[in-house]
């Protein structure tokens, strides 16, 4: 996981290649001056100061050409980092998926993150939880009414404990298909929960 920094405002992001980490593009709009944005790789405890992270800058950010901050559609973005990471048990690549059909309905997924707790403070410890994918035309049909659903969209259901994106920030998210770990990963949050619904959009 990456932490992803400017001043008080932060995101989460995975790391993709040595020097390249990918982030939501709605989480890193305010970051206008790059050099100015770091990111954090590592990382348990966002204050501790713990021996296994990386800090580096960002040098370049590019959000996705066609990313709609209003549908929320292709709410990607690539932030170059100022070196490369050094890579071990603490900090690794985690590889994107070679092809991109839909996650079937009711997989386990795993996310994690910094989220919101309930005292309502960000965790100053890494989280993780669980999540399940939920049907895409029943996707469709709930979220009907405030965004389309795209091909590079994915729902997942809320559990009854709400251990989804509120209480692991923006984050990544990873399936296991077949033997292969990650081999469909999605990353970032891209809209806030409905309440009435306890669905979750992703951008894959």
């Amino acid at each position: 996981m990456a932490i992803v920094r400017n001043g008080n405002l932060f995101c989460g992001g995975i790391l993709i290649k040595d020097d390249w980490v990918l982030t939501a593009a709605h989480c890193v709009l305010f970051l206008r001056i790059a050099n100015i944005t770091t990111v954090t790789l590592g990382a348990h405890s966002m204050k501790e100061n713990e021996s296994e992270k990386q800090k580096m800058k960002v040098i370049r950010l590019f959000a996705y050409k066609t990313y709609n901050s209003t549908t929320k559609q292709n709410d990607i973005q690539l932030l170059q980092l100022s070196k490369k990471a050094t890579l071990g048990d603490a900090v690794n690549i985690i590889p994107l998926p070679e092809t991109f059909e839909d996650i079937p309905e009711g997989t386990i997924c795993r996310i994690a993150g910094w989220g919101r707790t309930e005292s309502g403070n960000h965790s100053d410890t890494l989280k993780e939880a669980n999540i399940t994918i939920l049907d895409r035309e029943k996707c469709i049909k709930d979220w009907r009414h405030k965004y389309f659903i795209t091909a590079d969209m994915i729902c997942t259901n809320v559990g009854s404990d709400r251990q989804d994106t509120c209480k692991v920030r923006v984050t990544s998210f990873f399936c296991v298909l077949s033997e292969q770990f990650a081999s469909s990963a999605v990353v970032s949050l891209s809209t806030s929960p409905l309440e009435q619904w306890f669905h979750f959009l992703y951008t894959w």
